[in-house]
């Protein structure tokens, strides 16, 4: 005979029971005083019991012991299950209830009575240890406090984030099912960071959707950033109030090479993505930037994309974007290192009486040899669409409307 050192009143208990053999006994004691601990004993002086069918005795049966002398509070006739079996006991006020399950959980009986006798007790489990063909096993023995009525889920609140959210390179983060989940910046000035899978877990890749991070307009945020990190997956989240939506950072001798962002929107934003290398190491190649919104902050130095700060060469990704440059005098994309061998598709809006730019290429800063490069600048002046300061091949950008 063996008892829970605590005690419970209201509770819910869930237990798995084998039979070895077809004749097995088992007790399963609740609200028991837990005085009897030796072998020996195996009816308790005073307890709810729930007693399972066996070979000789097929019944179901829910009974209590007061001073060792036992009556009975409910029973029912059931065939004694083989192998394992499971029970959930409820004890809740004066009401008690036991379901009787197979290992699969289909429902095989259930017990119910009402007695006010046992208020609150231990937990127990008992055997006749000295009858060895009755000497059952019990596994998996849970308990937990109950009330009446039990919670409810109703909504995801926001989530604050007291630190940064560090999401393994092998992890998942995301919201709840396909509903976006927020969170809220809190002190850190990077709300969430994928850890660096470089250089040993180049295999694993880490995944972050469906949410909304706000960075509540606090300067020097940053929603997400990847530093040192290859294949990582971003999609369908929401950045907005952010200073930077996210940075895609190189440290040391690293790369970082074929991370995806999907359907993301990024509003109230001073720079969208931002690829930020070393002079040595700046390798950003086969990212893909997919269905991209990106609405700018009213500073006149925002910019949507920025490839280089000042050091990264993209190449051989994929880029379909719109940046919203609204009322400020931004710039939808500036090339401070190099772009080749990358198809672009990207569409820069502006509001009308204010001097933004569309694409802007920096001395020094490459845009060479790519697939395709198509500039769709609405409400931009004619002369502010594409300004090239670098090296730009002949028709290297075609921009519409002409």
């Amino acid at each position: 005979m063996w008892y829970k050192g605590a005690t419970f009143s209201n509770f819910r208990l869930r237990i798995k029971l084998k039979r070895n053999y077809s004749d097995d006994d088992f007790l399963v004691l609740l609200r028991a005083d837990g005085n009897e601990t030796a072998s020996e004993h195996y009816w308790p002086s005073n307890a709810y019991m729930y007693v399972p069918p066996r070979s000789g005795y097929q019944y179901n049966q829910l009974c209590e012991s007061v001073a060792g002398i036992v009556t009975g509070l409910d029973s029912n006739s059931l065939a004694y299950p083989t192998g394992e079996f499971q029970a959930e006991c409820l004890l809740y006020g004066s009401s008690i209830s036991v379901a009787t399950a197979n290992s699969a959980g289909v429902l095989l009986d259930t017990l119910s009575a009402s007695d006010s006798t046992r208020s609150s007790g231990y937990i127990g489990i008992s055997a006749p240890e000295w009858v060895t063909e009755r000497n059952p096993s019990f596994d998996a023995l849970c308990v937990g406090k109950y009330v009446s009525p039990e919670p409810t889920h109703t909504s995801w609140g926001t989530e604050a984030a007291a630190s940064t959210i560090v999401v393994p390179f092998d992890g998942r983060y995301a919201g709840d099912g396909s509903k976006q989940t927020t969170v809220n910046y809190s002190s850190a000035s990077v709300i969430m960071q994928v850890e660096s899978n470089f250089p040993n877990n180049l295999d694993r890749s880490a995944v972050i959707e469906n949410l909304v991070i706000d960075g509540l307009e606090t300067g020097g945020t940053t929603g997400i950033l990847l530093e040192n990190v290859y294949n990582c997956l971003i999609r369908n989240v929401t950045i907005k109030n952010c200073d930077v939506g996210i940075e895609v950072r190189i440290t040391g001798s690293n790369w970082s090479h074929a991370n995806r962002f999907e359907h993301i929107r990024m509003i109230n934003v001073k720079t969208g993505i931002l690829f930020t290398g070393t002079s040595t190491n700046k390798d950003f190649s086969y990212t893909t930037i997919d269905d991209v919104g990106i609405s700018l902050t009213g500073d006149s130095n925002s910019v949507g994309i920025k490839v280089g700060d000042p050091y990264a060469n993209l190449y051989s990704a994929f880029i379909k974007a719109t940046v919203w440059l609204g009322s400020t005098s931004g710039k939808g994309m500036v090339v401070n290192g190099q772009l080749k061998f990358c198809l672009v598709n990207l569409e820069v809006e502006e509001a009308e009486a204010y001097s933004g730019y569309g694409v802007y290429i920096s001395s020094g800063a490459t845009v060479y040899d790519n697939q395709s490069f198509l500039l769709t600048a609405l409400g931009l002046d004619s002369d502010k669409r594409l300004m090239n300061y670098g090296t730009l091949e002949p028709d290297g950008i075609t921009v519409l409307p002409p």
